[in-house]
């Protein structure tokens, strides 16, 4: 399994003091943001909803901190295309209805069934380079 990972971290700060008099007054602020990206090209197209949490130990200054984050992973829509050879028969005459899946995700595998007025043509075939014929 390949791992991308990319990590950024960005630390924004400014301090201003000001002096009126005797008193001297001093602000400060510090801003971080902390990008970790991930990418696992070899999950075998895994479907749906990932839970992460993210703790942060704290330091002298900073109390401890946690967030949780869902990242949902969608399938993608494929074509289905049919076609039938010959078109048009006579009756006892055979034609071959064929199922072309395709996808932006590589060719797709699973099964396809084929179904008409008269109910289903075939049982479920498993897709062969994305094409089966029933």
């Amino acid at each position: 399994m390949q791992n991308d990972s990319l990590t950024n971290a960005f630390t924004y700060g400014d301090n201003v003091s000001w002096q009126l008099g005797r008193h001297t007054l001093k602000f400060g602020v510090t801003a971080i943001r902390y990008q970790s990206n991930r990418n696992y090209s070899g999950n075998d197209g895994v479907l749906g909803h990932f839970d992460y949490n993210g703790n942060y130990s704290g330091d002298a200054k900073y109390n401890t901190g946690s967030d949780t984050a869902t990242l949902t992973v969608n399938g993608a829509a494929p074509s289905v295309t049919l076609s039938a050879n010959p078109t048009s028969v006579q009756k006892g005459q055979a034609s071959t209805i064929t199922a072309t899946v395709a996808g932006s995700q590589g060719t797709p595998t699973g099964s396809v069934s084929v179904s008409g007025a008269g109910g289903s043509c075939s049982s479920p075939v498993s897709l062969l380079r994305g094409t089966r014929m029933a």
